[in-house]
């Protein structure tokens, strides 16, 4: 996990950023994969935000050392962001490629060029249309959602109060449940004890 920093972080830290790109260019010349999240901010809404320009220069200076780099749109769509269990839609779409920028020469036209074409390919993978098809069909998640509903419930409310008016939901749920899942097993275990011991 590589941070890259806004201008409203400090001006201070900017600098950093040349380090992460570097990285960057360093893990494809390696031929690894590069998760960037083009939007520069997570935001919970519908809709797609600009984009900003690290994705674009890191695809042009990867191209203009002569990497055979592709880009990979993938659009990520939540039907909620802040209760537990959730859908997820996860489109990957066609990759983007050099050959598709090959008549662009001036840097501000590549970086707008790119930033339009990429936006239009993830604009068509955002899908928020989801199935009707519940996972209480499943009957190995219902046991389990039903077992654990109270420590799930728990963490999720502390969680809500916790991070209203931000993106942190999913994260501090999953704190929540590492730390209380175990503890309500133990508790859940006791009781299944003292109960067969009382029986």
């Amino acid at each position: 996990m590589m941070p890259v920093h806004r201008l409203s972080e400090g001006k201070e830290y900017l600098g950093d950023n040349d380090d992460t790109f570097q990285k960057c260019i360093d893990l494809f010349q390696q031929g690894e994969v590069v998760l960037i999240f083009a939007e520069g901010i997570c935001i919970n809404q519908k809709k797609l935000l600009p984009l900003k320009k690290g994705t674009a220069r890191l695809a042009q200076k990867a191209w203009y050392d002569g990497m055979d780099l592709v880009v990979i749109p993938v659009g990520v769509s939540y039907d909620t962001y802040d209760t537990f269990g959730k859908k997820i839609n996860l489109n990957i779409g066609k990759p983007i490629q050099k050959t598709d920028f090959q008549e662009i020469t001036e840097d501000g036209f590549f970086l707008k060029t790119f930033n339009d074409l990429l936006t239009e390919k993830l604009k068509e993978l955002l899908n928020w249309h989801f199935s009707n098809e519940s996972f209480i069909k499943n009957p190995v998640y219902f046991i389990g959602s039903m077992i654990n509903f109270p420590a799930n419930s728990l963490a999720a409310t502390i969680s809500k109060k916790m991070t209203k008016g931000s993106v942190f939901f999913d994260s501090i749920t999953l704190a929540l449940m590492i730390v209380v899942l175990p503890i309500y097993w133990i508790l859940l275990a006791y009781f299944a004890c003292y109960l067969r011991n009382f029986l």
